[in-house]
């Protein structure tokens, strides 16, 4: 964080810090390049960017103990939307949340009326 606040590049500590996470790591969160939107953040990054403004540098712990620094290059606010361009995006959302209910009751009802013994060797 010294280094990123006295002037360096983002991109070179990146690649010069030692002690990083190997990019293949199963839990590594990948924000590079990405544009989060706030309802699909976790409770920790949102807390961690919450007030941050363009420009700024964050320090964020992940779940998996981790450490990331975000730099925050712009700030959007959230705007309204009309309802024609709105209109599809959500009756898909909602669709596809029927079906999975749908999908989940019939599976549950499934396993609820069906007899299946286990037979295991030693």
């Amino acid at each position: 964080m010294r280094k990123l606040r006295s002037g360096d590049q983002l991109s070179w500590v990146k690649a010069n810090a030692g002690g990083q996470v190997d990019k293949d790591a199963e839990d590594l969160q990948n924000l590079s390049g990405s544009v989060p939107v706030t309802p699909g953040l976790d409770e920790g990054l949102k807390a961690a960017l919450s007030g941050a403004g363009a420009g700024e540098i964050r320090l964020y712990v992940g779940p998996e103990g981790y450490f990331y620094v975000i730099s925050v290059v712009s700030v959007h606010p959230p705007e309204t939307q009309d309802y024609p361009s709105a209109r599809e995006p959500i009756a898909k959302q909602l669709y596809g949340e029927h079906v999975q209910a749908g999908l989940a009751d019939w599976v549950e009802r499934l396993r609820s009326s069906a007899n299946i013994k286990v037979y295991l060797k030693d």
